[in-house]
């Protein structure tokens, strides 16, 4: 019923992740070991930056089942007042 491109939002979900990572480096090389957790780091940080410049992207699909209520407007510019009081938009968070 509904496709969008986190692009924009993505990179920002990576750079958090690398910071947790980087955070907890001593614990996450104790599990998965040194050359994993070196592997996984700069994975996040390489696919932020493709993610910032447009390289690649991620698409969240949302399904419905044929014939059920689907309970969301027909048009995305009334998706953010659905949940903000008197229609006002959410600031996005870094």
């Amino acid at each position: 019923r509904d496709v969008e491109s986190l692009r924009e939002h993505y990179p920002l979900t990576l750079r958090h992740w690398g910071a947790n990572l980087a955070a907890n480096r001593d614990e996450a090389i104790a599990s998965a070991g040194e050359e994993r957790e070196r592997i996984w780091r700069l994975y996040m940080a390489g696919s932020a930056v493709a993610f910032e410049r447009g390289d690649i992207t991620v698409f969240q699909s949302l399904i419905a089942n044929p014939g059920k209520p689907f309970g969301l407007p027909l048009d995305r510019s009334r998706i953010a007042s659905l949940s903000e009081p008197e229609g006002k938009v959410r600031e996005e968070s870094p």
